[in-house]
C-alpha cells in the first residue's frame, strides 16, 4: 500500500517507506559478503572472547572478538574498546552501517567508526 499522486501532467506512486526501511534493515548473516558496507541487521551474542590490549600510533586500545548469530548462521563480531563492556554473551543487539572485513581468511562483521551497535 503506497501513496498515489495524480494531477492532469503528472502521476506517480509513491513506495511504502515503512515496509521498504523494513526490507532494508532485515539483512541476514549468511548473506553478507567481504567488503560489503551499510550493514543493518539484529543478532544475538553467542560468546565474547578475551579482550587483547595494543598500541597503534601512540593510542592504547583493546580489541575482542563475538561470535554473533541469526536464524540464518554465525559471523565473527569485532568489538573495539568500550564496544568490548557493553557486549555480554545472550545479548541481542542491532549493528547499524558495519561493514564485513576479511581476517587471517576469516569473514568478520565490524561496526566501525562510522557504525553502531545497540543491546535491543
Amino acid at each position: 500500500m503506497g501513496i498515489e499522486i495524480n494531477s492532469r501532467f503528472y502521476q506517480k506512486t509513491v513506495i511504502n517507506f515503512k515496509y521498504y526501511l523494513l526490507k532494508i534493515s532485515s539483512m541476514e548473516i549468511n548473506k553478507l559478503k567481504v567488503g560489503q558496507t551499510k550493514v543493518d541487521l539484529e543478532a544475538q551474542v553467542v560468546s565474547v572472547e578475551e579482550p587483547k590490549e595494543f598500541e597503534k600510533f601512540g593510542n592504547r586500545g583493546r580489541v575482542a572478538n563475538a561470535m554473533i548469530k541469526d536464524k540464518s548462521g554465525e559471523i565473527k563480531l569485532t568489538l573495539w574498546n568500550d564496544e568490548i563492556d557493553r557486549v555480554k554473551v545472550g545479548d541481542k543487539i542491532k549493528i547499524t552501517n558495519g561493514f564485513v572485513k576479511e581476517f587471517q581468511g576469516e569473514k568478520q562483521l565490524t561496526a566501525g567508526k562510522f557504525g553502531k551497535i545497540e543491546i535491543i
